[in-house]
């Protein structure tokens, strides 16, 4: 089976991903590639093709929300991100077959205060791991993939 997997970035701000005090939290890799490449890796994994032929199936990510939030009083701190993912399978014809939001939370409790991208980052990477696995664990997104025209 070949796939086309398209990431589409739908946030409102695109430069950040949360505060840390006055700072904004600008990520090193692109959001949307970063979510893109997770869904692309996990098709390839299953034996899909992925390329662009017009033929292709088309599996169309889009971030609606990628943000963390960071809180710390004397006694710990956390750092919070959420993620909000639409996914969309297009076949040929322009036929929606499945479409799904996903509202992921994932918050990150450091045992002693590290660098603030790392906490961040493994909060954000958590909230991205939990869409897509979620997206993989909804029969109706493989069966959209595989079902007959």
């Amino acid at each position: 089976m070949h796939v086309n997997v398209v990431g589409e970035d739908q946030r409102a701000d695109k430069a950040s991903v949360g505060q840390y005090g006055p700072q904004p939290i600008v990520p090193s890799n692109s959001v949307i590639d970063t979510a893109r490449d997770a869904v692309q890796s996990e098709l390839q994994a299953r034996g899909f093709v992925i390329d662009s032929a017009p033929a292709s199936t088309v599996v169309r990510v889009q971030v609606l929300r990628l943000s963390g939030h960071f809180f710390s009083s004397l006694f710990f701190s956390s750092y919070t991100a959420e993620l909000i993912m639409h996914v969309e399978v297009e076949r040929p014809g322009k036929v929606i077959a499945y479409s799904q939001s996903f509202d992921e939370t994932d918050t990150y409790h450091p045992s002693a205060f590290a660098s603030v991208s790392d906490d961040f980052g493994d909060a954000l990477s958590g909230a991205l791991k939990q869409g897509v696995a979620k997206l993989f664990d909804d029969p109706a997104f493989m069966a959209a993939l595989i079902a007959k025209r």
